[in-house]
């Protein structure tokens, strides 16, 4: 993780075009390098309760976000959710047998692919409810990671957005886990991230200065054209670096 965040930022430096979408791997690396002391030397309550209760100052009305550095907060914040599937992992797999044995019967099960579908539906329903709604209710009036204001509503309601989300991830995925392209492209994700961002800015930016932009004709085959263009961009990025430089970008080295 540490590799690519370095040499993506350097490029930036080097050709002083912005690649926000880095903070992600920063955020991941230095979020483990917290965790790991707290994991190692503590036990399972301990860690979890220093974790969650860290978690709670940073969030909610009552948050300390404003009196902590943007980036310290985002390490600390996503080292939570980290923390989260950690303790799951915990909790269902070394913890207890019963929970073991429960989590590996229902994963056995030959679930009919329409009941995943409609799960993936309601759970994706839920994740759209509490973010439209939210921002209808006031909660926050632009849900936004880098501004913080997504971890300034109720901790509750976060913790549901984020949960619910990641639930239908997890569904579609499965659903679309024989597709060998989608798997390529899984697979090659941290490459995308990292070159996605340069180019989406400027035709985003070249698309807004074209004729009859405000129609919304005209939006969608600008949307469209855009996304094929950043798509074939990012296809052929991702084989330059794994060909070249798999360690350095994030790629997947060739066996």
């Amino acid at each position: 993780i540490l590799l690519p965040c370095m040499f993506w930022a350097l490029v930036w430096i080097v050709t002083e075009i912005p690649n926000i979408p880095i903070w992600f791997l920063y955020t991941i690396f230095f979020g483990l390098v917290l965790l790991f002391p707290v994991i190692k030397n503590l036990p399972l309550w301990g860690s979890a309760t220093i974790v969650l209760s860290i978690n709670l100052l940073l969030c909610g009305e009552y948050s300390i976000l404003p009196l902590v550095d943007q980036q310290i907060a985002r390490i600390i914040i996503g080292s939570t959710f980290v923390y989260v599937g950690y303790l799951f992992k915990c909790l269902i797999i070394k913890y207890s047998g019963y929970l073991k044995r429960l989590f590996c019967n229902i994963w056995q099960l030959r679930w009919n692919r329409l009941t995943i579908l409609i799960l993936a539906v309601i759970t994706t329903v839920l994740y759209l409810v509490m973010v439209l709604g939210g921002e209808k209710l006031g909660y926050y009036t632009e849900l936004s990671f880098g501004q913080m204001t997504l971890f300034k509503i109720n901790w509750g309601l976060m913790l549901l957005i984020t949960l619910s989300g990641t639930f239908a991830c997890v569904l579609f995925a499965i659903l679309l886990e024989n597709n060998k392209i989608l798997q390529w492209f899984g697979k090659n994700s941290l490459v995308i991230m990292c070159v996605h961002f340069p180019l989406a800015e400027r035709l985003n930016h070249t698309i807004s200065t074209l004729p009859h932009f405000d129609n919304t004709i005209y939006k969608l085959v600008y949307g469209f054209s855009e996304y094929f263009i950043l798509f074939a961009f990012c296809t052929i990025m991702v084989f330059f670096c794994n060909r070249f430089l798999p360690t350095l970008t994030g790629g997947i080295k060739r066996k």
